[in-house]
């Protein structure tokens, strides 16, 4: 959760970045604060999207502009952001694909060199178009079968590419608290070298 933060209007203390606990005046939203974080989810690739639907719709009501139209120019543009933030916010998450690549923003902000494409990779994404464009739209009873053949098989394919996703984001989160584990541990030597010497 991001620290208090004074108030616009009575500068008494904002816990979160939605409503003044003093005054009760929304708040704007703060640009330090994730997508994650927006939800109050972990940053995680497997999330639970039926929570994640039910929050966006309370939040949504929460913040529609609707419920500030007799408000100040400031609250309204306020709201304003808020309902635009949690538009983008549920749209990165409840994409796999948008969610890893945040995942990668959040755990590697400088994105490392490209690697060289992978050959068989690119063999196997060529094979699969040249498979495409065989298919003969003129016999539709023909081509709607392969085509429904080729989207189970791409589906199964994404499937696969998020199970593997998932396990390597839950390895990193592993090995990050390992990391962390071991940095107390190597405090904790240097405040026992300290009281040493």
């Amino acid at each position: 959760m991001p620290p208090p933060r004074p108030c616009w209007s009575c500068q008494g203390l904002a816990k979160e970045s939605t409503f003044c606990t003093t005054c009760g005046l929304i708040q704007p939203p703060d640009p330090k604060e994730n997508f994650f974080q927006i939800f109050n989810l972990p940053p995680s690739f497997t999330i639970d999207k039926q929570k994640l639907a039910a929050d966006y719709r309370e939040a949504q009501q929460r913040f529609h502009p609707d419920r500030f139209a007799t408000r100040s120019a400031r609250e309204r543009r306020f709201s304003l952001e808020h309902v635009t933030r949690l538009n983008a916010a549920y749209q990165a998450l409840n994409d796999s694909l948008n969610r890893a690549i945040l995942l990668l923003s959040l755990y590697a902000p400088t994105p490392p060199p490209s690697p060289p494409s992978d050959p068989e990779f690119l063999m196997e994404m060529m094979e699969l178009r040249e498979e495409l464009e065989l298919i003969d739209l003129r016999s539709p009873s023909t081509a709607e079968a392969q085509l429904n053949n080729q989207r189970q098989a791409a589906n199964a394919r994404i499937a696969t590419q998020e199970a593997l996703l998932s396990a390597g984001f839950a390895r990193l989160a592993r090995q990050t608290d390992r990391l962390r584990y071991h940095r107390r541990f190597l405090e904790e030597l240097d405040r026992m070298e300290e009281q040493l010497y």
